[in-house]
């Protein structure tokens, strides 16, 4: 986010190791700089759900999947994000670019954990 570039997200098969297994799905979300480094990620959290939920469908409607199981992913190519440091998260806010904004945060939890509608609050 840091890099002011698309927020990319893909799913794979679960292995041992972080996110080493074949990719079953990508997807990008336009970074959004108005919103927080918490609502981003809600986002591309969000949109895998959604491509999740329509590749069970798409199974339970007895199609197989778009993919090869045997397919393995190029680990040399990877691009893994871990939570960033106290550190990355002070240049993050040198660069402009907010962990979360108290109101997101409220919003956020409301909507998901409470079961309340928040009409401000719109992943879309």
């Amino acid at each position: 986010m840091a890099e002011g570039k698309s927020l990319y997200g893909t799913l794979h098969i679960v292995e041992e190791g972080i996110d080493t297994g074949s990719i079953i799905g990508a997807y990008s979300v336009d970074l959004n700089k108005n919103y927080s480094y918490l609502k981003n990620l809600c986002l591309i959290y969000k949109k895998g759900a959604q491509i999740f939920l329509e590749y069970i469908d798409e199974l339970a409607q007895g199609y197989s999947f778009p993919f090869s199981w045997d397919v393995k992913q190029d680990l040399s190519k990877r691009t893994y994000y871990r939570t960033p440091t106290y550190q990355e998260v002070n240049q993050m806010e040198d660069l402009g670019i907010q962990l979360f904004y108290y109101s997101e945060f409220c919003e956020i939890l409301a909507y998901y954990y409470l079961e309340k509608t928040v009409e401000t609050f719109q992943l879309v």
